[in-house]
């Protein structure tokens, strides 16, 4: 699944101050792909990511790359894995720390 919805600024989530800052200093990979997944109208995959910011870019990436900047934005609290469907959502708020729920229908 992709999407052709720009993505959403950083600091539009309405995330306290300091949060902005913190992801105002994040690599431009990982901050790339906050923003797309920001955008994003449902859950998406690592290869949806791949596929979006490699248009954005002009460049192919690797899955490896894109996985590690995955993996570093799930230990910020910034992103969180649905493992059933090894798929990806930003946080909508991450000054705020949660359980986070979410319903898969089949």
């Amino acid at each position: 699944m992709t999407t052709d919805r720009p993505p959403v600024p950083l600091g539009s989530s309405g995330s306290d101050p300091a949060a902005v800052v913190a992801e105002s200093a994040l690599p431009p990979l990982r901050r790339q792909l906050l923003e797309r997944l920001r955008a994003a109208p449902q859950p998406l995959s690592a290869y949806d990511l791949m596929a979006l910011l490699g248009r954005d870019l002009g460049r192919r990436l690797s899955p490896p790359t894109v996985y590690r900047a995955l993996e570093a934005l799930m230990a910020a609290g910034l992103v969180a894995r649905i493992e059933s469907r090894n798929a990806f959502v930003a946080h909508r708020d991450p000054s705020r720390r949660h359980d986070c729920l979410f319903l898969v229908c089949t």
